[in-house]
């Protein structure tokens, strides 16, 4: 109250305070700020709320970086202002244009951008710079007809996505939908009439709709199609109603083929590119099978993917089953049956791990054929975790632990004992579908890579009782560790797949006794699954390792899926001095090929107490035969067990790294200790083959792999180790090339002289000719046009 006794409003700190007056009124919301709110009410954030929230997250990571890296002097100055750089792009006179500005005025319920993603493990210690990671970003606008699919917002989802796919960029979904787009014809709706049997007594009934003549005038052309009809009780022409197509887009069945179109498009990306969804608000219909379709998901908790809701169901059922959509469809489902790979709590949760994701992809991908991806650099590591050192962690034989510990290392009494890959580099998938096989990426000197490895303890695998099905109970099934099960099977071949699309190589840490084989298990597929395993080797374009960690089992079957014959040109196999590979268990293979009997023998022929009493047996005196076979019995009873130890031994000697390497079956014993060192090396070596080998292949597509691997085996100086191979290849990176391009002269000088040989030959040449005349001679033009030609 103030001295005139006015009721004034004084803020409580005045050096802070805005400098708007008491009495103003507070702004109204923005058309902007009412949709946001829209979406948060639903649960999702806002579509162009999405390029900040992933600011948010890269932004931390390069906090994170500057904070643990304060070795590297610059690094803080390298991070950008803007460290997700997004440009807005619009369906313009039918194709993608860049939008000037991003506005927030979107006339469609789907936005998508080009973002230039700046992470810390892209700076560059040479130049001091970052170079940006670009991707494609695609999301659903909730607050636009409730984000559901027309035929607008899948023109703009297929133009994104098949750019996506021709550019070579990951595509990113975000997905908040409610599927495809409904409606009626409005201007119909509003003037149709009703031929009802009785006019006095409605409800017996009507005979069809129709529209009278004015409306059918105006309506006809674009609306609808009718059929002129007598009116029973007037007489005047009337038109009864055969079809209501409607003026405006977007009513029906066109939506549903729009959805078609968007689907394949998903589909293909996959196949092409990177691909991951959000499920980041409620999924319907195409939005839950696009999320699929991409594969990789990450899934809000209480982001439910569904094809019918729960409300339509209970009608459908004729009573109240379902209470929520995440019955159906929320990660209490789709995180245990593999559909969702990575559970987050919020989008911002969200964001984070679709930037780790993507931080694992490799720098480019080939968007045709003809153009080779440039060899994969190692990132700058966060954490300074150097190849050059031992793996600290080993795993204790006969004692259970978690296989994680093998990448990640195990901390223990507050010091980390490292694993095989980067310090806090793991980034596991599909946690909680198909336990008993472990799946992730990782990076190993800074190169990323998938993983699969076994899980050796027991798990439990927990089936859902169905709530339409009143009968119907929850069980609960033992997984034993060491063991592919059909969906451990399955969960192998997913991620074989996906680590091949996104052009990653693959290490499997080997330690399985085999596949279950039980009359459940093989009525759920699991030979299926298992030849699934072989298919995607089969198919692998990457190195692949195949390592038997410390004190690894690989048996029958299980070996046989795995095996580097598969695909020789990309896998090779590897184990650790202290494991065992073979078809079955020594214990097994004893009681087929060492039986009891032979057990005696051997007794017989290595135990002088058994030796002389078998001796006293060939006498002629029974009663001492006799005292003899007694004691004979009575020995081999003694020593049974320790031969029957003995004969477990022998078969286990059958099994050891020693005997694989000589029978050609791995390519090397790695000691686990040193098998960073090694594996790092052998990586680069494998990456920089592999890189030549597709240029040579460029350069002329009939060279296969093994002669590219010979012809850069006989550039190179004999007998190099890995990393003198690799030093090599990179001191020599402008000769090979200059090599690669005499192959190319060469595939194209034999392709221009089986043309000009060949019937049309003659043609081409006074084609090739007359442009030299006219060109004044140039070569150039000659040589592009005889390219073009043949």
């Amino acid at each position: 109250m103030d001295s005139t006794g006015r009721l004034t409003l004084v803020p409580f700190d005045t050096t802070t305070a805005s400098s708007r007056g008491s009495w103003d009124p507070h702004p109204l919301l923005t058309e902007q700020d009412r949709k946001r709110k829209a979406a948060q009410r639903i649960g999702t954030t806002y579509v162009y709320d999405w390029p900040e929230t992933f600011e948010v997250c890269v932004k931390e990571l390069w906090a994170q970086a500057i904070r643990r890296r304060s070795d590297v002097p610059g690094l803080d100055k390298a991070c950008p202002k803007h460290t997700v750089q997004a440009t807005e792009f619009v369906i313009s006179e039918g194709a993608l244009k860049a939008k000037p500005i991003s506005d927030g005025n979107n006339d469609a319920g789907m936005v998508c951008w080009e973002f230039n993603v700046f992470l810390p493990t892209r700076y560059d210690l040479k130049t001091g710079t970052v170079v940006p990671k670009k991707i494609v970003v695609i999301a659903n606008d909730i607050s636009y007809q409730s984000g559901s699919f027309a035929i607008e917002e899948d023109k703009v989802f297929h133009a994104a996505a098949k750019w996506a796919e021709t550019e070579g960029l990951p595509l990113i979904y975000l997905a908040a939908n409610s599927g495809a787009r409904i409606g009626m014809a409005q201007e119909v709706k509003d003037v149709y009439k009703v031929m009802f049997k009785d006019e006095d007594a409605p409800e017996k009934g009507f005979e069809y709709l129709y529209v009278d003549e004015a409306d059918y005038q105006r309506l006809s052309a674009r609306s609808l199609n009718a059929e002129p009809v007598p009116h029973p009780r007037t007489g005047a022409t009337v038109y009864r109603l055969k079809d209501v197509i409607g003026a405006k887009e977007g009513l029906g069945v066109e939506n549903l083929s729009g959805s078609g179109l968007i689907a394949g498009q998903m589909s293909a990306c996959y196949a092409t590119v990177p691909t991951l969804s959000l499920a980041s608000g409620r999924s319907v219909g195409i939005g839950a099978y696009l999320n699929r379709l991409g594969r990789r998901v990450v899934q809000v908790t209480g982001a439910p993917m569904i094809l019918t809701g729960a409300a339509a169901l209970n009608k459908l059922l004729g009573k109240e089953v379902y209470t929520s959509n995440n019955q159906l469809g929320g990660t209490p489902v789709m995180s245990p049956n593999g559909v969702t790979h990575w559970e987050v709590n919020d989008d911002l949760e969200g964001c984070k791990c679709i930037i780790h994701w993507v931080d694992m992809m490799p720098e480019e991908f080939a968007s045709d054929a003809k153009r080779v991806p440039a060899l994969q650099e190692p990132h700058f590591q966060i954490i300074a975790d150097p190849w050059d050192r031992d793996i600290h962690y080993c795993p204790v034989e006969g004692e259970i632990s978690d296989p994680r510990f093998l990448i990640t290392g195990y901390m223990k009494d507050g010091v980390l004992q490292r694993g095989l890959f980067d310090e806090d580099s793991w980034h596991e998938t599909m946690s909680k579908w198909a336990t008993t096989v472990v799946s992730g990426r990782a990076k190993l000197g800074g190169y990323p890579v998938g993983i699969i490895c076994v899980e050796t303890r027991t798990q439990e695998k927990i089936l859902p009782a169905d709530p339409a099905d009143a009968s119907s109970t929850a069980s609960v099934r033992s997984q034993a560790g060491n063991v592919w099960f059909p969906d451990s099977a399955r969960k192998t071949a997913d991620s074989i797949q996906d680590f091949q699309k996104e052009g990653l190589p693959c290490f499997i840490l080997a330690n399985w006794r085999g596949f279950s084989g039980g009359q459940r298990d093989m009525f759920d597929e699991v030979l299926k699954f298992g030849a699934s395993i072989v298919d995607n080797l089969r198919e692998y374009d990457q190195p692949v390792f195949v390592y038997i960690p410390p004190f690894g089992d690989l048996r029958g079957g299980a070996w046989v899926v795995i095996d580097y014959n598969i695909n020789p040109d990309c896998i090779e196999m590897y184990a650790d001095e202290t494991s065992h590979a073979g078809v079955l268990e020594p214990s097994g293979l004893i009681e087929v090929k060492y039986r009891d009997s032979e057990i005696v023998q051997t007794m017989h022929r290595l135990d002088p107490t058994c030796a002389a009493l078998k001796k006293q047996m060939t006498g002629y005196n029974a009663q001492a035969k006799a005292e003899a076979q007694g004691k004979l019995k009575s020995r081999e009873e003694a020593l049974g067990p320790i031969y029957k130890s003995i004969a477990t031994q022998l078969a286990n000697l059958h099994d050891t790294p020693g005997r694989m390497l000589a029978k050609g079956s791995i390519q090397g014993i790695v000691q686990w200790q040193n098998a960073r060192r090694f594996f790092f090396w052998r990586l680069r070596r494998r990456l920089h083959e592999f890189h030549v080998i597709r240029q040579l292949q460029q350069a002329d597509p009939q060279v296969t792999q093994q002669e590219g691997r010979a012809q850069l085996q006989a550039w190179a100086p004999a007998g190099l180790e890995d990393a003198a191979f690799v030093k090599w290849c990179e001191e020599n990176e402008g000769s090979v090339a200059d090599k690669v391009k005499a192959i190319w002269a060469e595939s194209k000088a034999k392709e221009w002289a089986e043309t000009l040989a060949g019937p049309e030959g003659l043609a081409v040449l006074m084609k090739v000719l007359k442009t030299y005349r006219q060109n004044g001679g140039d070569l150039a033009d000659v040589q592009k046009l005889l390219s073009e030609s043949c």
